[in-house]
């Protein structure tokens, strides 16, 4: 049975909620994304993106207007939206990209339209099926099968990123640990930090923020999201 509601106190501290505001929240419905790094749509719109000002207005914005996440409508106040989900609220005709802010809460930044159809997406898991066919699942909980015979495809690594368009239904680039390349810190104490790889140890990464201060950490606190630079815009 999916809980309805959780205590305050037990939320995850990237939601960022006043401690003492109520004894308990809603509960997102479950995700493919972690529980950290999602919250219910009422939050979004509500708390962050301050579209509305109550659990009432928040349902008549799904009820009446044209809500998408990741291109996909929805009506549901408790929907789960996870990290570099993108929303849309048509009537507004402003994207919004779900980030991790330097603090390390969840945030929503505007992004430009041409950017609302692509998300970076860690591999999870692999698998080798029947056929020459490969599986993969993303951070996100998607899963794709994909042709292993494909250049693209054949390379793919549980680690790496995949540039994925969910409206093309592809993947546009793979991403690797390369000294260089661009990550995103998505756990641990320095949870929000983003920077260019310095080096590589190990388990451990060195990276280097743009404000040029160097941070050490586990390489699987961290998720790739560009070369160089990030492929989608991260903080506001």
């Amino acid at each position: 049975m999916v809980k309805r509601h959780i205590k305050r106190l037990t939320a995850p501290v990237t939601w960022n909620l006043k401690r003492n505001d109520g004894k308990y929240v809603v509960c997102p419905f479950p995700s493919g994304h972690k529980k950290a790094l999602s919250l219910p749509l009422l939050f979004l719109l509500r708390d962050i993106m301050k579209v509305a000002r109550t659990a009432t207005e928040v349902k008549e914005i799904l009820h009446h207007q044209k809500v998408t996440v990741d291109n996909k409508r929805v009506n549901e106040m408790k929907y789960g939206v996870g990290l570099f989900d993108v929303v849309n609220i048509e009537a507004l005709k402003k994207y919004y990209r779900v980030v991790l802010a330097n603090d390390g809460v969840l945030d929503a930044v505007e992004i430009p339209e041409n950017e609302t159809a692509i998300k970076p997406l860690r591999v999870i898991s692999k698998n080798m099926l029947a056929k020459g066919k490969l599986q993969i699942t993303l951070l996100d909980g998607t899963c794709l099968l994909l042709q292993q015979k494909d250049a693209v495809n054949k390379n793919i690594a549980v680690g790496d990123t995949v540039v994925y368009n969910y409206v093309e239904k592809k993947i546009s680039d793979v991403l690797k640990y390369d000294i260089g390349n661009y990550v995103n810190v998505i756990d641990g104490k320095n949870i929000g930090s983003c920077g260019v790889i310095e080096s590589i140890k190990d388990n451990t990464i060195v990276l280097v923020t743009p404000d040029n201060k160097k941070i050490q950490t586990l390489t699987e606190y961290t998720m790739l999201v560009g070369k160089k630079q990030p492929v989608v815009k991260l903080q506001k």
